[in-house]
């Protein structure tokens, strides 16, 4: 490759990572963010990713495994095995993040005998940006394999196209930059199906080792996704080469995955965990691919579309390249099929399904751009991405998913502090699910999920209890349009008093949406001056239309199929029938929830610019 090419290389992968940088240091982890980070400290506690962390067990998963040996909970999480080590998920992404961890000086806490946080807010943002670095070095050697990769695979025209997309579509971005597993399963997912293409092309065994190698990293962080691709090598090397080939080096590589990965399975526990319920029980099929589901209405059309434009591509296509377009048809199948038979239910996610057909979609977009590309003179390869990013950008693709309406970093910190306001000696933190991973990962305080604790030890424990719940919806009034209107009213008010204002129209929405009975609550319930009600129409209906959103969102999901119509009808009914719907939901949700025995001494603090909710609840 020529120097100016290696200059344009650069520039593209430093665009992507640009754009995956710009997310590093906020918005705060979220819930799974946290929930690996935690892991990840638990590596520097004990070498392995344990189900304890500050002496209280880890929550983030849905409950369905009964605990009558605790006291202080119903539920234990099915996330772990019995000996409390951690098999849900691969551990390969939570070393690298306990690595990064080691490298920039993140350590794992100990109980505060002063029972305050123990991190500042530089602390805290240092803790926000290292699990991520991990992410972004993933995210930097995908795009090189997607290039080189599909280069070999294809051609020059298909690689400058390819590694455009994956370096600018949307979702990419998101999954390029979180501390989870993400960015990991597309640069092995990539890298074993450019490996199976050796494979099949070169007909080496030494290609079918390096195969289940990456095959091997790619079950170590993303077990789903390594089932479809070992299926993927045999299918395709039996289309491509015949049954007995295909046994050849099925074999190869299936002993080296073997070999790299039962050990492990037998070790942790992890069939102790495979009896979480699947969706394939909830799911009727075809039909929920064509509506009816939430999450999978738009697979039926997509398929439709895939398969007319791989019929109208593949005269132009297949000859050229049949062995990564057989590749990329098979490979997108076969997770699809994975994805519905074996997901459990309570991970049955749209994004966790596009985690799986990003990096064949990224490589069937450069197979189907290098023949229209086929006359056009060499040198002409780089300009491949120019129709490429145009596409991305009519199509908006290029947009970040929900982070934009997250909280940014400094209200989750300010939140913390307000926590640590707000705790004393005996007091027992509560959260939401699955906030209290992130508040835990930030205090440094053993804050614990509220949805698998004892009604009877809730309402026994003799010290306070503060429970933290998300404000959920709604955004507080432009300032600037108060302030402005304030102004034409003849009673001129200042910026900061504006932004006062606004947020206290805020809080009075979520404050008059509370439907527990309280002891007390601020905002208290009042009204605005004159000038200023219609801000507060304006939000309370935002408020209102937010929540009939939500309520429809979820009542076509197949996460609430099997509940009683009706169920969901807020973020507080959705939390309760998503954690116990495998429990009785309707028994333990509304009314019946475990802490509703409580709320009738506690005093409500509604801070929806932190995104909270806190109920202090006094010792009985």
């Amino acid at each position: 490759m020529s120097l100016l090419r290696w200059i344009l290389l650069t520039a593209v992968l430093a665009a992507g990572l640009q754009l995956r940088l710009e997310w590093i240091a906020s918005p705060a982890l979220w819930a799974d963010e946290a929930e690996s980070s935690l892991n990840a400290l638990t590596i520097l506690q004990h070498g392995y990713p344990t189900s304890e962390y500050l002496e209280q067990p880890l929550f983030e998963n849905i409950l369905h495994v009964e605990w009558p040996e605790s006291e202080e909970y119903e539920f234990r999480d099915a996330s772990y095995s019995a000996d409390g080590i951690a098999c849900y998920h691969g551990w390969l992404p939570l070393y690298a993040i306990a690595l990064s961890m080691r490298v920039f000086g993140v350590e794992p806490d100990t109980l505060a005998e002063d029972h305050h946080i123990q991190h500042d807010r530089e602390t805290m943002h240092r803790r926000t940006w290292v699990p991520r670095i991990p992410a972004i070095l993933f995210s930097a050697a995908f795009l090189l394999v997607v290039f080189f990769g599909t280069k070999e695979m294809v051609g020059d025209h298909a690689a400058w196209a390819a590694i455009v997309l994956a370096a600018i579509h949307g979702r990419l971005v998101d999954f390029g930059w979180q501390a989870r597993y993400y960015a990991p399963t597309l640069l092995f997912s990539f890298a074993a199906a450019w490996a199976i293409w050796r494979t099949i092309e070169k007909g080496r065994t030494r290609d079918a080792l390096v195969a289940g190698l990456v095959l091997v990293l790619l079950f170590h962080t993303h077990m789903l996704s390594s089932l479809a691709l070992c299926a993927s090598l045999a299918l395709c090397t039996l289309v491509r080469r015949g049954a007995r080939t295909a046994l050849r080096h099925s074999a190869v590589a299936g002993t080296v995955v073997v070999l790299g990965s039962l050990p492990w399975m037998l070790g942790t526990g992890f069939f102790e965990v495979l009896g979480q319920p699947p969706a394939r029980e909830l799911l009727s099929l075809p039909g929920d691919l064509f509506g009816g589901i939430y999450e999978l209405r738009i697979i039926g059309p997509l398929l439709l579309a895939l398969l007319a434009a791989a019929l109208l591509l593949q005269r132009f296509t297949f000859r050229m390249h049949p062995t990564a377009w057989t590749i990329a048809a098979v490979w997108p199948v076969l997770a699809l099929a994975g994805f519905l038979g074996l997901m459990p239910a309570a991970t049955f996610f749209i994004d966790r399904l596009e985690l799986l057909l990003l990096p064949p979609y990224v490589l069937a977009i450069g197979a189907a751009v290098e023949p229209l590309a086929r006359k056009l003179p060499k040198w002409t390869a780089p300009l491949a991405g120019a129709p490429v990013l145009a596409l991305v950008v009519l199509t908006r693709q290029h947009h970040v998913g929900w982070w934009t309406s997250q909280p940014r970093a400094a209200a989750t910190y300010a939140l913390v502090e307000r926590i640590d306001d707000l705790t004393g000696p005996d007091t027992r933190v509560y959260s939401t699910p699955s906030r209290h991973l992130m508040l835990t990962y930030y205090s440094g305080l053993p804050v614990q999920s509220i949805a698998p604790v004892r009604e009877s030890y809730l309402e026994s424990y003799a010290g306070d209890i503060l429970l933290v719940a998300g404000a959920t919806f709604g955004d507080a009034p432009s300032w600037r349009a108060i302030q402005r209107t304030a102004q034409e009213e003849g009673t001129p008010i200042s910026e900061a008093e504006a932004y006062d204002i606004a947020h206290l129209i805020w809080g009075m929405c979520t404050r008059n949406a509370l439907k527990a009975e309280v002891a007390d609550a601020f905002p208290p319930r009042r009204g605005v001056a004159n000038w200023a009600q219609p801000f507060l129409e304006q939000a309370e209906d935002r408020w209102q239309e937010a929540h009939r959103f939500y309520a429809w969102r979820w009542s076509e999901s197949l996460l609430f199929r099997h509940l009683p119509a009706g169920s969901i009808t807020d973020a507080t009914s959705y939390w309760q029938n998503y954690f116990y719907r495998f429990a009785d939901a309707p028994e333990r949700s509304g009314e019946n929830v475990n802490y509703a025995g409580i709320l009738p001494r506690a005093t409500v603090e509604v801070r929806p610019e932190l995104d909270a909710v806190l109920y202090r609840v006094p010792a009985p």
